[in-house]
């Protein structure tokens, strides 16, 4: 079977929904199928992403333009002859969606993923950009989708609430077999940002942007500074949008500026090391149709404090974590309680954590799912129980 996954981006910028773009192709290659991915990303950034079994897979397309619109007229070009039983479109509000119509039109089944860009937080912000996007394609490329991805039941009623009658497979983003496998190094990531064995690390790891709530978790650090004691927050991850200078000047406001390091972003073994050092991990977001990160941090044995904004109502029933509402109140009310916890009792949160990742999200069982969602597209098997059609 010929797959083939349309991203803008593949590059570290691209957050969860590149990298499910990558792992969801490196694991089908690994299960024998022909997977490759289009983007816009310069070669540079390609030849970065290609390694680990994806060389000579993933194609740099020249786009005019911002970037980040990913307007490909070579794309497409290409889209018109280029040979395919599967396209898979990750992301929405670009110009891919014009290649996903190009291919639909001579009659190939085609997947949408909108990876929570249809959220109502997400559709509220850059709103002129989304509305010509829509009026100009986007609209007619959802509605026309042979089925649609959600990642976790409240982005299927996202989908169902935006008007979209197409049939939706939920398949979630998962985590590679090798990150629960990894180790990481804690004594090393304390000395990387100058802390002492004694402070205890929350961890954030993710895109510095508005919609991540960091102005939630910092004020929910300045509340509790007193009862939190030797707790430091861990701030990690590639800015966005100048916002990692807004987050300094409100640490500094707070007047908590030595209980915060910002440290930017972290990949490979040091982002392993830092997953290593902290004891809970802090997902302060508006709006996830996933958060990736819950189970990196997860798959590495760290409980996890999140927001109703994200999915994860797991946490509790697995008991490896909080899922509490986006409000700093919240927040700080789930800080002192892990405050409160011994350390042996948030590993052993951290455990079950683990457990819960590795028996339900990881990228080889995702990409079977995916696989039989484009088997039954292609009338070579039957609907999976997992696609929801009404």
């Amino acid at each position: 079977m010929k797959i083939l996954h349309l991203t803008p981006s593949v590059g570290p910028l691209s957050g969860g929904m590149g990298a499910g773009a990558l792992e969801l192709a490196r694991h089908q290659r690994a299960l024998g199928c022909n997977a490759a991915i289009w983007c816009v990303d310069p070669p540079e950034v390609v030849d970065t992403a290609s390694a680990h079994g994806l060389q000579g897979c993933i194609s740099s397309l020249p786009s005019r333009g911002p970037r980040a619109l990913a307007y490909s007229p070579a794309a497409e070009r290409r889209a018109g002859t280029e040979p395919a039983d599967i396209v898979h479109q990750h992301g929405v509000w670009t110009a891919q969606g014009r290649v996903t119509r190009t291919f639909r039109r001579r009659g190939i089944s085609t997947v949408v993923a909108p990876h929570g860009s249809l959220e109502p937080y997400a559709r509220r912000r850059s709103t002129w950009k989304k509305r010509v996007a829509l009026a100009a394609f986007e609209s007619a490329n959802l509605r026309e989708a042979s089925c649609l991805h959600a990642t976790a039941e409240s982005e299927v009623r996202t989908l169902r609430d935006f008007g979209l009658r197409a049939p939706i497979a939920l398949m979630p983003n998962g985590v590679p077999l090798a990150w629960l496998e990894s180790r990481g190094d804690a004594s090393r990531f304390r000395q990387r940002i100058g802390l002492e064995q004694d402070e205890r690390i929350l961890l954030f790891l993710s895109r510095l942007h508005p919609i991540k709530g960091l102005p939630l978790a910092l004020e929910a650090l300045a509340d509790n500074r007193a009862r939190l004691g030797v707790w430091r927050l861990v701030i990690a991850g590639p800015d966005e949008r100048a916002h990692r200078s807004e987050l300094e000047a409100l640490t500094a406001r707070l007047g908590i500026s030595r209980l915060v390091r910002f440290t930017g972003a972290l990949h490979g073994a040091e982002k392993r090391d830092a997953f290593a050092a902290a004891e809970l991990f802090v997902l302060p977001s508006h709006s996830e149709n996933f958060g990736i990160v819950v189970a990196e941090a997860l798959g590495a044995g760290v409980p996890v404090l999140t927001t109703h904004g994200t999915p994860w109502s797991e946490l509790e029933t697995y008991q490896c974590g909080w899922w509490v509402p986006v409000d700093s109140d919240a927040i700080g009310a789930a800080l002192l309680h892990a405050a409160t916890l011994p350390a042996g009792e948030l590993r052993e949160m951290g455990d079950r954590g683990r457990a819960l990742i590795e028996a339900r999200y990881v990228w080889s069982s995702v990409a079977e799912r995916a696989l039989a969602v484009y088997s039954w597209l292609a009338r070579r098997g039957s609907k999976p129980d997992f696609v929801i059609v009404d």
